[in-house]
């Protein structure tokens, strides 16, 4: 205490202080999605409900608040994100034509050389060995497959009878921009990007508040114990859940939407 201090402000320093190095430890927040099955093993009667549905939009919010408050991404981590919106691309054309089988309307479809095409394109596609790509060919057969008016009145009419990746309509749509090889991913396009991940984490400045966000990926789902380690320090717990659920019925509980795996 210096000489002649007066002790109250001396103790008003010494708040600020505290305050300040308060403020600047980071804040650690859990993001969970609906239906995890690693749940279980903190919730003992967790493990009576089904999976459930996947996507609870935690990586899109992880991403926001990535771009909000922090660096986004860079042109190569953009690049990276290829791979992933080619798989939602194909995924969901196959969705869609494995809904017109089950419907019996596959032979409906005018030009069959573009549902074999689909149907039978796979990641090993890649001639170069670089992984997943959508050669010109794909990216064509692709457009062509939106296109048809009886494709889009299945995305719209069947949604709540089968799943559909909630992002289908907007790459579908997109494909022959998407599909060109000096195309980079868009920040919409990484947003609406469908990821099935391993824990990640986020960090990022709010205000003077540094946060690391830690997101529990579909890909921890079956770790069990391992998953638990995640909850050790963590200051807050962010629940996400889809909407677009509220539409969906279960298909073990008929009268029923999926949402109510929520609660």
């Amino acid at each position: 205490m210096e000489v002649g201090e007066d002790p109250s402000n001396r103790a008003n320093k010494q708040l600020t202080e505290d305050d300040f190095e308060r403020l600047h430890k980071e804040c650690k927040i859990l993001l969970l999605g609906e239906s995890q099955s690693c749940l279980a093993s903190a919730f003992p009667t967790y493990d009576k409900y089904p999976s459930g549905c996947r996507e609870s939009g935690k990586s899109t919010i992880a991403k926001q608040l990535r771009f909000i408050y922090g660096d986004g991404f860079s042109e190569e981590e953009r690049k990276a994100y290829r791979k992933v919106i080619y798989r939602n691309v194909l995924n969901s054309a196959q969705a869609i034509l494995s809904v017109l089988a089950k419907l019996g309307l596959i032979y409906d479809f005018p030009d069959q050389a573009v549902v074999d095409l689909i149907t039978n394109y796979r990641a090993e596609s890649s001639s170069t060995g670089a992984g997943l790509t959508l050669s010109s060919e794909i990216t064509k057969a692709v457009s062509l497959f939106w296109q048809e008016p009886l494709v889009r009145i299945v995305l719209e009419k069947r949604r709540s009878e089968f799943y559909f990746m909630d992002n289908a309509q907007y790459f579908l749509s997109e494909v022959s921009r998407i599909g060109s090889s000096s195309s980079i991913p868009t920040d919409i396009d990484i947003l609406k990007a469908r990821t099935t991940t391993e824990p990640l984490e986020t960090r990022f400045t709010m205000g003077r508040l540094p946060i690391l966000l830690r997101e529990v990926g579909q890909g921890s789902d079956s770790e069990g114990k391992e998953w638990m380690h995640h909850l050790e320090n963590v200051t807050s717990i962010i629940f996400c859940a889809a909407l677009s659920d509220s539409r969906r019925k279960d298909k073990n509980i008929r009268s029923t939407d999926r949402s109510h795996h929520y609660y």
